[in-house]
């Protein structure tokens, strides 16, 4: 497996064009999640995807289906397991309930984070609902994403 490491990570932000407050936000979302994997140690992640998948998560956060974008970005670069990751980041699906991976990992830190604050995973989705998100919607995915994050604490003790 193919991991990027942080220079590298820099490099491809720098290839990308993505900007500073961008980059900000993708080491405060690294740094969520591996304080995540610290706190559940028994799921066994793989620490280097889980900071490589955080930093370059959102690397074309600028472009249409940022998601994609920078997984197809990745995929390109030889890094098809780290684009798995970035890909999945912004929605919780269902497989990655039912098999928690580093992508959950990533996305759960993603939730924990605005900008480059920590946030609870409430608060992240009301933003978006104040933004103009469906309210309802969001609420629905709060409680999803708080589910998924309750289960990785019980089955991880």
């Amino acid at each position: 497996m193919k991991i990027p490491d942080d220079q590298t990570c820099e490099r491809l932000w720098n290839e990308a064009g993505t900007p500073l407050h961008v980059r900000k936000h993708c080491e405060a979302v690294m740094r969520r999640a591996c304080a995540l994997c610290e706190e559940l140690p028994s799921w066994r992640f793989d620490e280097d995807l889980v900071a490589a998948g955080a930093l370059l998560h959102d690397i074309m956060r600028a472009y249409p289906r940022h998601a994609e974008a920078g997984a197809d970005f990745l995929d390109d670069k030889g890094y098809p397991e780290v684009a798995r990751v970035v890909r999945d980041h912004m929605r919780l699906r269902d497989d990655m309930e039912a098999h928690i991976d580093e992508r959950a990992v990533v996305y759960l830190a993603d939730k924990m984070v605005m900008e480059d604050m920590p946030c609870s995973i409430a608060a992240r989705y009301l933003a978006a609902a104040l933004r103009g998100a469906d309210p309802a919607a969001m609420e629905k995915e709060t409680a999803r994403a708080e589910a998924l994050y309750d289960k990785m604490r019980r089955n991880g003790i």
